[in-house]
């Protein structure tokens, strides 16, 4: 498993912000905005102690655990003893009285009973 990094996770939370619409105070530009760049997050936020951060380290880890998953899965392979037929004519019964006929050139028939 490859390790997750701050920049990974500081990246994670601005995505989580643009999302979620999360507005912050920028300690560059010093008014309450969606964080754009990692320095427009406050200094507090980027500690691994906040809900923000531990939140996102989460998002990326249980991301991780799934592609390891997906990855240990054997493909299955599924066998016929049928041969595949490719369809000729293509019948659709629109209702009880009409039934309706495509064939492979493109023709269509309509039928009513």
């Amino acid at each position: 498993m490859a390790k997750i990094t701050k920049a990974q996770v500081f990246n994670q939370m601005l995505k989580t912000c643009k999302h979620k619409s999360i507005y912050m105070l920028s300690p560059r530009k010093g008014k309450t905005m969606i964080p754009k760049t990692i320095e427009d997050i406050p200094p507090l936020i980027k500690l691994t102690r906040s809900k923000l951060y531990k939140s996102s380290y989460g998002t990326l880890y249980n991301a991780q655990m799934n592609l390891q998953k997906t990855k240990a899965r054997p493909a299955r392979v599924v066998k016929t003893d049928k041969p595949v037929v490719k369809a000729k004519t293509l019948v659709v019964n629109l209702s009880n009285t009409i039934t309706a006929t495509i064939t492979d050139k493109g023709l269509i028939t309509v039928d009513f009973k």
